[in-house]
């Protein structure tokens, strides 16, 4: 059984013609963080990351419950950037999922952080097992893809 909590965004600017709040975030101040949290395996094969990206940069860290196996930064333009935000906004009227009596299973979160540090998108997906919730990977894949993960979260 799912349970779908109210959003946890605080969307800022006025309403569009439908209805719905707009993010009205500064592609030059916004940063954008999200989070795979990997399943509960043992430490070999686990592989949790957090991505931090903004309008220069993205910063990738690869860890196994909390220590930190690769810390890489690259290049991020505007253009990129632009589309990974456009992309976030879609999210601004996303609930969280989790599922419950679940654990050990993946989840993801997006955070899309104004210039003052203010979430105005946060999203939290427990997958569990599920297909339930918003697509936060197909949000951030362009930035992620900036990226050899295959490497990165290479096991061997």
């Amino acid at each position: 059984m799912f349970v779908t909590a109210a959003a946890l965004l605080a969307a800022c600017g006025d309403d569009d013609e439908n209805g719905d709040a707009g993010t009205d975030v500064d592609p030059a101040t916004a940063t954008l963080v999200y989070r795979f949290n990997d399943a509960s395996v043992p430490p070999e094969y686990h592989r949790s990351y957090t991505l931090t990206a903004d309008s220069e940069s993205a910063h990738l860290v690869v860890d196994s419950y909390g220590d930190v196996l690769h810390d890489v930064t690259e290049p991020n333009d505007a253009d990129r950037w632009q589309r990974v935000l456009d992309a976030s906004e879609a999210l601004s009227n996303d609930t969280d999922v989790t599922t419950e009596a679940c654990a050990g299973g993946t989840s993801e979160e997006l955070q899309v952080l104004d210039g003052q540090d203010q979430a105005v998108i946060d999203v939290f997906v427990d997958h569990c097992g599920s297909p339930e919730g918003a697509d936060l990977d197909g949000v951030v894949a362009e930035v992620l893809a900036l990226f050899d993960l295959d490497a990165l979260l290479a096991t061997e």
